[in-house]
């Protein structure tokens, strides 16, 4: 697929090359003598990871193995979510050409492949197998830091979500920012109602281990979890907390990512004014807070609700996110649905 065909690169033909956020894949594949396979970047001629943007339509992982394959020749076979990249700073790029992208990333780790290495000459100019502690020094400093972070959960330290920011602290997003000044609100004015693909957060605010707080939720009609869309420089857990306050008036004191969640069918939402978006949302659950359960606009009802009882008509990407919670609590398994 050329670049013009793709997701983004029609986006682009519309937009021009203001800022976008993109849901994408990076890949490290490692092999039985513990090298890791960097490819030589046609872009900007640096070692790198393979991966990109997810295309309309497309899970997450079926990113990771579409964007591998056509960068390295190889098909992965189960590739494992191992980490989340979040940060404004150190994970914004502005190309060549003037496009600048902040990406949100998510990491898979992938021991098993098939197929033989093929550079493509135009994504990748070379590919090569490097050991996993001795990389090249003109490596992308963010797929440094992807290494690192799959260094850390290899030695046991969990699922990585790196955001740039200090727990308990966010870039300037006033609370209540009407749609029309949001990023998205926009970008809209620019593509009007047609799909996006966009980055997402939802979190489950969780109260004594056995009920969450639903809200009936005033575009839809719907019980759903708090919600929304990142604004320019924002992490997703910031994003999260900011949501929550603003739809139950709880400042919330932690957010953990528990599952990531990108299938089409349940996380593209068409809202009652025409406007379509496909979703590739971290899933976070907290259980500090401060403050009082307070409905806004976009709460129609809040509500306590045992998480082995939910509604039977909750919007299904956020019943989804419900249940993955119960697997991760039992198995401490990040999730990915």
């Amino acid at each position: 697929m050329s670049f013009e065909e793709s997701y983004v690169g029609r986006l682009r033909a519309i937009v021009g090359n203001r800022l976008l956020m993109t849901p994408g894949s990076r890949a490290t594949i490692v092999d039985n003598n513990d090298r890791v396979l960097l490819q030589m970047r046609g872009d900007n001629r640096k070692w790198g990871l393979p991966g990109g943007a997810a295309e309309e339509n497309e899970t997450i992982g079926n990113s990771a193995i579409r964007e591998v394959e056509e960068e390295t020749g190889l098909r992965i076979l189960n590739p494992k979510p191992f980490g989340y990249f979040s940060m404004p700073d150190g994970n914004s790029i502005v190309y060549p050409n003037g496009d600048e992208v902040q990406p949100y990333v998510v990491d898979f780790l992938a021991t098993e492949w098939e197929g033989e290495l093929r550079a493509d000459g135009i994504e990748s100019l070379d590919l090569q197998w490097f050991p996993i502690d001795d990389t090249p020094n003109d490596m992308l400093p963010r797929h440094q830091l992807a290494l690192a972070a799959f260094k850390k959960y290899r030695a046991g330290d969990g699922f990585q979500y790196m955001s740039g920011i200090a727990p308990g602290t966010s870039p300037n997003v006033p609370l209540g920012q009407p749609f029309s000044e949001s990023h998205l609100g926009r970008l809209r004015q620019l593509v009007g109602s047609r799909l996006l693909v966009m980055p997402s957060a939802r979190i489950l605010v969780v109260r004594d281990g056995t009920h969450g707080l639903l809200q009936l939720r005033s575009d839809l009609n719907r019980w759903g979890l708090p919600a929304g869309f990142p604004e320019e420089g924002e992490p997703l857990d910031r994003t999260a907390v900011r949501e929550a306050e603003e739809e139950t008036g709880l400042k919330l004191l932690d957010a953990t990512p528990f599952a990531v969640s990108s299938t089409p069918a349940i996380e593209t939402v068409v809202y009652p004014n025409g406007d379509k978006i496909q979703a590739h949302t971290l899933n976070f659950f907290a259980t500090r807070w401060e403050g009082e359960v307070t409905a806004d606009e976009e709460s129609l009802a809040l509500e306590w609700i045992p998480l082995n009882a939910v509604p039977a008509d909750m919007l299904p990407g956020h019943k989804r996110t419900v249940e993955a919670y119960l697997r991760y609590r039992d198995s401490g398994e990040f999730q990915q649905f």
